[in-house]
């Protein structure tokens, strides 16, 4: 007889595993509301983020809530400066695409410019990227692998204050400098930023829009090990059926 898909996997299991602690300053798992307007920062750091034209949608068989974005939403808080002090840290996020475009998944800049920034995107040939400037030449890296698959991933960016890393899916990637140096360059590193988003470059006008979902973003103000990168991705993945 066959067994429904409810009995062989428990509500449970499609509970994040990812727990705060005291180095998480941001975390964003989703909502139980399908007409919420909001993601919840559920670190305990208050960064609520408003949804614009994004919408909730489930992950087929285990029912996690996800945000859907088709290239012109965005979800964003205003806030100054955040995480000035943290010359280091990570940002992880779950992302799937089909789109090849530069599309953001993750920044922190000045809303007025586009010469204070530090984001996070999938660029126009498919792989994974970072910039970051201060009013200065763009400091960028990007990995290797083709993302542009409609498969769901984990992107986590570290920062040693000294270096970028990526683990892609829990292994480190190769990565390539694009422009300057692999500076490793953060949050301190980057002034006058007064926002915080998912989906879009924000600043006077917004563009490299994502257009796909993304899930389960964080940020941590430590340094994760490759052991603890990929054991985050092992823990996390069967929410994504990967």
């Amino acid at each position: 007889m066959a067994v429904s898909p409810a009995l062989r996997w428990p509500r449970a299991s499609y509970l994040p595993k990812f727990r705060p602690d005291a180095n998480t300053v941001l975390w964003l798992p989703g909502q139980d509301d399908p007409q919420s307007s909001i993601i919840r920062d559920r670190s305990g750091g208050g960064n609520d983020l408003t949804l614009t034209g994004a919408t909730w949608v489930r992950v087929p068989r285990t029912g996690l809530w996800v945000l859907s974005l088709d290239g012109d939403d965005y979800v964003s808080k205003s806030v100054a400066n955040f995480r000035s002090s943290d010359s280091s840290g990570c940002f992880a996020c779950w992302f799937k695409t089909s789109t090849t475009a530069n599309q953001t998944i993750f920044v922190s800049a000045d809303t007025g410019t586009d010469v204070h920034q530090l984001y996070i995107l999938v660029r126009s040939d498919d792989v994974l990227g970072i910039v970051q400037s201060d009013n200065d030449a763009n400091d960028a890296v990007k990995g290797t692998t083709n993302v542009v698959d409609g498969k769901w991933h984990l992107a986590g960016w570290v920062s040693t204050g000294t270096a970028w890393i990526l683990y892609l899916d829990g292994v480190a990637e190769g990565l390539s400098v694009t422009s300057g140096s692999n500076s490793g360059d953060w949050f301190a590193d980057t002034t006058l930023r007064d926002n915080i988003g998912l989906g879009a470059r924000l600043k006077s006008t917004n563009d490299n829009f994502f257009n796909g979902q993304l899930a389960l973003a964080r940020v941590t103000s430590d340094v994760p090990t490759a052991s603890q990168a990929l054991g985050i991705y092992n823990s996390e993945r069967g929410l994504f059926d990967v």
